[in-house]
Order: structure tokens, then C-alpha cells, then sequence
């Protein structure tokens, strides 16, 4: 299967939780989510970093002088607690869709 190092996230309303959790399955090392909403990025950081992943950097970007709209570029990495992580994405995956699942994670074959 495909296993990338880097996910893109863009959003102007945030994330729905099946998108963060899927996000979080496909097991990236670092998460880049672009955000023009304060609000709904630090709702969804958290539930990032519920799920084993941290903010290590957030970069304004205003794309639109004059106005009171800024962007927002945040760098989510994986945490250094990867069994508290593992235990976050087994949950996932269960309740995505069941099945037999390493103590890792991985889907028993």
C-alpha cells in the first residue's frame, strides 16, 4: 500500500472527524494543514494531537493585504508516544470498519 511521509490539509471551514481520523490511519510523518480559521485550526490540532500528532510550527501567511484575513500554515509531526498513538488508531480502525488488528496497528495477514 501507499505510505506517504507528508499529508496536505486545506480548509476553510476545518476538518470533519472521519477526514482527521483517516488522516491519521494512512500513518504520515508530518501533516501540513492550511487553515484560514483560527477557530476550527485549534479545534482540529487538538484532536490531532489527541491522536499522537504535535504542532512544531505555525506560519501566518497574508495572502490578502488590507484585510483582516490571514492564513494559517501549520506543521503537525508524530509525537514521540507512538504506543498511545497505535492505541488511537487501532480505536479508529474498529470502529471504521472492524476486523483483526496487530498489536501495532497493522491489519493482521
Amino acid at each position: 500500500g501507499i505510505e506517504p511521509s507528508v499529508c496536505f490539509v486545506i480548509t476553510k471551514k476545518g476538518l470533519d472527524e472521519k477526514f482527521i481520523e483517516a488522516s491519521v490511519v494512512v500513518n504520515p510523518n508530518k501533516i501540513i494543514y492550511i487553515s484560514c480559521n483560527p477557530a476550527t485550526l485549534a479545534r482540529d490540532l487538538r484532536r490531532y494531537e489527541d491522536l499522537g500528532y504535535r504542532a512544531v510550527k505555525v506560519q501566518p501567511v497574508d495572502l490578502f493585504p488590507q484585510t483582516h484575513h490571514v492564513e494559517s500554515v501549520t506543521l503537525l509531526v508524530k509525537a514521540c508516544n507512538s504506543e498511545s498513538k497505535r492505541e488511537n488508531v487501532r480505536a479508529i480502525k474498529k470502529k471504521q470498519g472492524g476486523g483483526r488488528y496487530e498489536k501495532n496497528g497493522d491489519p493482521k495477514k
